[in-house]
């Protein structure tokens, strides 16, 4: 009895997950000599389907750490609005390196589950300053 409650915990507390990542401490380096950075940004929403297609439990795209019921949130606009949205946050102007991957797995011990997910990453920055030059007349 004590193995069925510990299974369906870890079941229940891992089936649709949502995070997003914030990496602000980039050592002084630059993405473009052209920009200033501002962070690396990484989002990952994934959930549980029923014959793939019906979603039961996802995490959230509109709010990381979160779990939805029945909408497909793991979708590459869902979480690319997520990384944007956030970027626009954090005071970016620009975002480079977009990278996108869906994937998806089957629960072979249960034969009509599968488990679905979307990553995204992008880097943040704004233009760099440039003086204005002065001329007199």
């Amino acid at each position: 009895m004590k193995y069925i409650i510990l299974t369906r915990l870890a079941v229940s507390s891992t089936v649709g997950c949502s995070s997003l990542t914030v990496v602000r401490d980039l050592h002084d380096q630059r993405f473009t000599s052209e920009e200033q950075p501002v962070a690396h940004l990484s989002a990952r929403v994934g959930g549980i389907y029923l014959f793939y297609y019906l979603p039961l439990v996802t995490g959230d795209s509109e709010q990381a750490d979160s779990i939805r019921f029945f909408r497909n949130e793991p979708d590459i606009e869902r979480v690319v609005h997520m990384v944007t949205k956030k970027s626009k946050e954090l005071g970016a102007t620009r975002l480079t390196d977009l990278y996108s991957w869906s994937d998806s797995v089957w629960g072979s011990f249960s034969l009509i589950f599968w488990y679905r997910w979307t990553t995204v990453s992008a880097n943040a920055s704004t233009g760099l300053e440039t003086p204005t030059t002065h001329t007199m007349n």
